[in-house]
């Protein structure tokens, strides 16, 4: 029997990591053997006789800015399902960091919002960036 490749079995994987169970066929029409989801957020398949596992990343939503544009203030934030590291980070038009709102953070899952004061920064368009393990989400709001 030709055992699938190991992109298969990864890309297999990735693709069902929301199934319950799965049976999976490989390009030669074989059929691999039938795996009970372990965990929510876990996939399962096996390959001689082993069971390969993988995470599937967490659920991660960037909260726009609120309002936009902002006057004396505004409200951003982000969404998870689970704890993460973190940093946000706060860029101007030019791509000058001009305030780090949080480095190295750890924040559990749940939702998080962080007040932005209008003070110190200038009229005109600002990038807001958040940095986990799991890649970078950003957005962006206009100060008036």
């Amino acid at each position: 029997m030709r055992q699938p490749s190991n992109f298969l079995i990864l890309s297999i994987a990735v693709f069902l990591v929301t199934v319950g169970t799965i049976a999976v066929g490989c390009n030669d029409g074989n059929q691999l053997p039938t795996v009970p989801r372990v965990k929510q957020d876990t996939v399962s398949i096996l390959q001689d006789s082993a069971i390969l596992i993988l995470k599937a990343p967490p659920f991660l939503v960037l909260i726009p800015a609120s309002p936009n544009p902002a006057h004396d203030s505004t409200v951003i934030g982000f969404k998870t399902d689970r704890k993460i590291a973190f940093s946000l980070d706060l860029f101007n038009a030019v791509g000058k960091n001009v305030l780090g709102i949080a480095s190295n953070e750890i924040a559990d899952s749940g939702t998080h919002l962080f007040t932005i004061r209008m003070g110190t920064l200038s009229v005109g368009v600002f990038i807001y960036r958040l940095s986990t393990s799991f890649g970078t989400l950003s957005g962006e709001f206009v100060v008036q």
